[in-house]
């Protein structure tokens, strides 16, 4: 009788070892997906002359560009949330959520694009084919660029630390720093996020 017990226990400790293995890859896995940034080209150096965005005279303008079915992009909103929070009237915030062609208008009214709406002072824009996207080299939902009075480009790249990561990061303390300083230098971070050019 103590035969198929101890084949049973060798089948049950089998079972056990390949499940940890399994849950050990799926966590290794999230982990390499959540650390991964996404593409982005270089934003140019001085603001676009083809953009349709509008600055306010004398203050620095940082535009996000949001994937308004990302979900990753919440993170980037409660940072930025945080931003317009701490420097409240000393820079013009934008969300410059991507519109890929053939989408419906369902994603201007996605739970992301009413977060955006919701943060007081910022402003909310469609941006068709990713128009907007492409001047300022933005390919990953959360991009955000940062732009002085005077049109020069202070900042490029994320402001979470890893793909839906909320919490104190490098990319938002250089955006923190630059708008406490109104430093000359560009600083640049990682993007986590979905691409803005994926329809899903």
């Amino acid at each position: 009788m103590r035969q198929p017990t101890r084949k049973a226990d060798a089948w049950i400790a089998a079972g056990l070892c390949v499940l940890l293995l399994l849950v050990v890859g799926a966590m290794g896995f999230l982990s390499t997906y959540k650390n991964t940034a996404g593409n982005s080209n270089d934003a140019p150096a001085r603001w676009p002359s083809g953009s349709r965005i509008e600055s306010e005279p004398g203050l620095p303008i940082l535009v996000m560009f949001a994937h308004p079915m990302c979900s990753c992009t919440r993170a980037s909103l409660s940072e930025l949330r945080v931003l317009v929070s701490e420097f409240r009237g000393r820079f013009t915030p934008y969300v410059i959520s991507a519109l890929p062609q053939g989408v419906g208008q369902e994603w201007m009214s996605s739970d992301l694009w009413k977060s955006a709406e919701s943060i007081e002072g910022v402003h909310v824009m469609g941006d068709g084919e990713e128009y907007e996207a492409r001047l300022f080299g933005a390919r990953t939902s959360g991009h955000v660029v940062l732009y002085d009075a005077q049109g020069r480009l202070l900042f490029s790249g994320g402001i979470t630390g890893a793909r839906g990561h909320v919490g104190d990061n490098y990319g938002r303390q250089q955006v923190s720093s630059l708008l406490r300083k109104h430093a000359a230098s560009t600083a640049e971070a990682p993007v986590f996020g979905c691409p803005l050019e994926n329809p899903q």
